[in-house]
């Protein structure tokens, strides 16, 4: 597909393996087992520090979420230990697909039939000032993470995910005036070099970055702003006493 274009599927997912499932996919030898996204940026192993016994706050998690809270923390003054069980962003942060769109799940068709248009619009909302704020954070912070507002073309597996993808398109762009743009099966070597799909959407409010960049861009500047963050650390538990936890 276009070098920058972000892709997704409609209908269809792929299955591994060659027990009870409909579709069997052969891994050639050169298969990797670790994320594409660890060739740029390996998970660091941190050096060994011992546990402070007292601390402002104390985060369970070294991922997106964990170092940004500690981040901002440690810049408002607080004394801020992070403690994760695996390598800092060993998780889910260095193991998705880099797409920056801030839409919720639910289509925003389903959303206005379930909370009503207003409700629906408020939600969607939320979701672009939380995109917004990852350009803003991003930029701030200086972090080189490939970030890019590319859009995203949905490739529809079968001739009823087209129509299916064409009419939320339609309604997108009656509601929130999206820029949606509906391609037809023969225009879409434009986008994917393929004739696997029945055309597909390109919607342009979607970008992406590479998430294992972006996690050590993170990391990088919590550690310098002081937080003690602690890899290979398991919380098994924490209890609360008369001055805190």
């Amino acid at each position: 597909h276009q070098p920058n274009r972000a892709l997704a599927l409609k209908g269809r997912s792929e299955q591994f393996g060659d027990s009870g499932n409909e579709r069997g996919t052969t891994l050639t030898m050169d298969f990797k087992g670790t994320p594409y996204w660890w060739e740029a940026a390996p998970r660091p192993t941190l050096d060994e520090k011992p546990v402070q016994q007292t601390c402002d706050v104390a985060i369970i998690g070294a991922g997106f979420a964990g170092l940004t809270a500690a981040l901002t923390l440690a810049r408002a003054g607080r004394k801020v230990q992070v403690f994760d069980k695996q390598r800092p962003g060993e998780g889910a942060s260095s193991r998705n697909g880099g797409i920056a769109s801030g839409n919720i799940k639910m289509e925003f068709s389903t959303m206005v039939s379930a909370f009503g248009e207003d409700a629906a619009k408020k939600i969607h909302a939320e979701g672009v000032a939380a995109r917004e704020d990852l350009a803003r954070f991003i930029e701030d912070e200086k972090i080189d993470c490939h970030f890019k507002m590319t859009g995203r073309f949905t490739g529809a597996y079968r001739p009823k995910h087209y129509d299916r993808l064409a009419r939320e398109a339609e309604f997108l762009n009656k509601n929130l005036d999206l820029g949606a743009e509906v391609v037809a099966r023969a225009n879409q070597h434009k986008e994917v070099d393929t004739e696997l799909y029945y055309g597909g959407v390109v919607r342009p409010d979607i970008g992406g970055l590479h998430p294992g960049l972006f996690h050590q861009g993170i990391l990088d500047r919590a550690l310098g702003a002081g937080v003690t963050v602690h890899g290979v650390t398991d919380v098994e538990g924490f209890m609360k006493d008369a001055e805190g936890f």
